[in-house]
């Protein structure tokens, strides 16, 4: 006999709602913040935290969409109090683009003496859109069959490409919202990390601005100013950014394997660090062709342990085990390791013909 459901049963918050109610958390925070106790605010930030784990079972990529915005929003709300001596002389708007709309710290906006079209933005964002096109088709076209291994390791080359293009047209994108608030500038969010000559100048400088920004000011110079090492700050930092990004992984999978092999893929980059920082000391083969070509196979080698779990979210290579079992298989990274050499190949033609 079926057991009859309680009427109190709570099946969970369906995605699009969920999602509706982090913005409407976070949006109350930002008005009301001013207005009441410190406490009240934090209780509103701290639903916008926990809301993604209230999404119901099925909603898998649903919950790690909403983690990851959660983690962020989040993120700048703490940050709107704890400089509210700067905020309170903004307007609104600004305060909602800072949590919102801008990606950025929304106090590093250049100040412009007007408005003005961002030729350059919309060039970047014309390019990186017809590139990320062709990276989708290709990615349908030959990575379809993603539970083979040939197919997921094509599904994963193509995969990464999809990812970095989507963070190039953010950029672009974010650069053209903050306009919304004023005459102002921001940064780039990418500059240029396929130029990279060492891991260092490729995570510290070139890759995603916003998010290593966040990882200094938070993380590292906190370490650094208790007297913690340099490397031991280094490697907390990682690992600090290895959680941050599995957390969408634990909330949507619930799989404690695949977020294993997801913060692996830190661990890894802050090892080959540490020996390509060594071996560029005592070789003198940092801005060499060997610097950048070490740089990208350290990057992208390995990035199938952070690339075939967010595919699981998307339901592209199966159940966890299969994605596993691929990890475990070496003649995957043998198919993989391939298509990385092709990639590289085409990336360097492309940055001698200013392609890129």
């Amino acid at each position: 006999m079926e057991a009859i459901p309680s009427r109190w049963t709570f099946a969970g918050i369906e995605p699009e709602l969920g999602i509706g109610l982090i913005y409407a958390l976070g949006s109350a925070a930002i008005v009301v913040q001013h207005r009441v106790t410190d406490m009240l605010y934090f209780a509103l930030v701290a639903g916008v935290l926990c809301l993604p784990f209230c999404l119901v079972e099925s909603a898998v990529a649903g919950r790690a969409l909403a983690t990851l915005l959660s983690l962020y929003y989040t993120v700048r709300l703490v940050q709107l109090h704890g400089s509210w001596s700067y905020f309170c002389q903004q307007s609104i708007m600004v305060r909602y683009a800072h949590v919102f709309c801008t990606f950025h710290d929304i106090r590093v906006r250049k100040v412009l003496p007007r408005a003005y079209f961002d030729m350059t933005s919309f060039v970047d964002l014309v390019r990186n859109s017809f590139f990320t096109v062709v990276a989708v088709l290709l990615l349908r076209r030959y990575g379809n069959a993603s539970q083979s291994l040939e197919g997921a390791a094509i599904s994963c080359c193509f995969g990464g490409c999809v990812g970095l293009l989507s963070l190039n047209i953010m950029c672009a994108l974010l650069r053209f919202l903050a306009l919304l608030t004023g005459p102002f500038e921001l940064p780039r969010l990418m500059d240029g990390p396929a130029e990279s000559t060492s891991l260092a100048e490729f995570w510290g400088q070139r890759w995603n601005t916003v998010v290593q920004a966040l990882l200094k000011k938070y993380i590292y110079t906190p370490l650094r100013a208790r007297g913690i090492g340099r490397s031991t700050a280094s490697a907390l930092t990682f690992f600090a950014s290895g959680i941050g990004h599995t957390m969408p992984i634990f909330c949507g999978l619930k799989d404690l394997t695949l977020m294993g092999a997801m913060l692996a893929y830190f661990v890894v980059q802050f090892s080959l660090l540490v020996l390509q920082k060594n071996m560029c000391r005592h070789a003198g083969l940092g801005a060499s062709f060997f610097g950048w070509a070490s740089t990208m196979l350290s990057v992208l080698l390995p990035a199938p342990l952070f690339v075939l779990p967010a595919q699981c979210l998307m339901d592209r290579v199966g159940s966890s085990e299969v994605a596993m079992a691929m990890l475990l298989n070496p003649t995957f990274w043998r198919y993989y390791a391939t298509r990385v050499v092709v990639l590289l190949t085409v990336i360097k033609i492309g940055q001698r013909h200013s392609v890129w």
